[in-house]
């Protein structure tokens, strides 16, 4: 699953999704969408483009959370 509060680096948004997403520390965050990130990543000397599908909208959580065993699959 991956997070983030960045509503401006999703494309294919959908604002019909409301998900309650349970924290480490206890608190819970709601997701307010859902959609698609495009994410460069430096690999090694590399520099790979990948579109993220299903990205959660987060507002409120600080900084973006992707997993990456989602990411390697």
């Amino acid at each position: 699953m991956h997070l983030s509060s960045r509503k401006e680096w999703f494309h294919d948004y959908d604002n019909t999704i409301l998900v309650k997403i349970y924290m480490g520390e206890n608190s819970i965050q709601e997701a307010i969408g859902k959609g698609n990130m495009d994410v460069t990543m430096e690999i090694g000397e590399s520099v790979v483009r990948k579109t993220f599908t299903d990205v959660l909208h987060v507002p409120r959580i600080v900084k973006n959370l992707f997993s990456m065993s989602k990411v390697v699959s």
